[in-house]
């Protein structure tokens, strides 16, 4: 048990300053380059890629029983991905009446420091897609205790890497 622990702090303590969160008052945030949101679909496809084979792989899952895995995987991803946009779109503006739901997320990806990624988003990714891939996968597999530490593991790793290629192409300042 101590040991878990041991892991778990430091993972937690490597990820800290990659997805940390400051603020500056009373100032703007600006970016230098553009908004990440060109980087969406690659970060998608390379998120799919590299968790289908680590969750197949780790798990030992047949080739002639991978659909089911990889298309809870696809629909897991796709939920995490798009619902955080979604709720952008749907949450009323206080000030600005006539802004539609594309528009919204347009201008929160545009005018507000948000980087795709976070540590947040890493939590959010584990509470959505952990259930639909544990429990769409688990008959495949002979562990799921395995199973369940794989996805994390991907997740954690598909994560991490997106906010890294993220923070380093695309740049911003207060």
């Amino acid at each position: 048990m101590k040991q878990k622990l041991v892991v778990s702090t430091i993972i937690f303590l490597l990820l800290l300053p990659i997805m940390s969160i400051s603020a500056s008052a009373n100032s703007s945030w600006v970016w230098l380059t553009r908004d990440p949101r060109p980087m969406l679909p690659w970060a998608i496809a390379g998120t799919l890629v590299i968790e289908n084979f680590v969750i197949c792989f780790f798990n030992s899952i047949q080739f002639k029983n991978l659909l089911k895995p990889t298309v809870s995987i696809v629909f897991g991803n796709l939920i995490s991905f798009l619902l955080p946009y979604t709720f952008i779109g749907i949450t009323p503006v206080v000030f600005e009446e006539n802004y539609n739901f594309f528009s919204k997320i347009d201008y929160t990806a545009e005018k507000l420091p948000f980087y795709i990624v976070g540590i947040g988003f890493l939590f959010f990714t584990l509470i959505v897609e952990l259930p639909i891939e544990y429990f769409c996968s688990r008959h495949n597999v002979k562990s799921k205790k395995r199973l369940l530490a794989t996805i994390i593991a991907a997740n954690v790793i598909t994560t991490a890497a997106v906010a890294i290629i993220e923070r380093t192409i695309y740049k911003g300042h207060w």
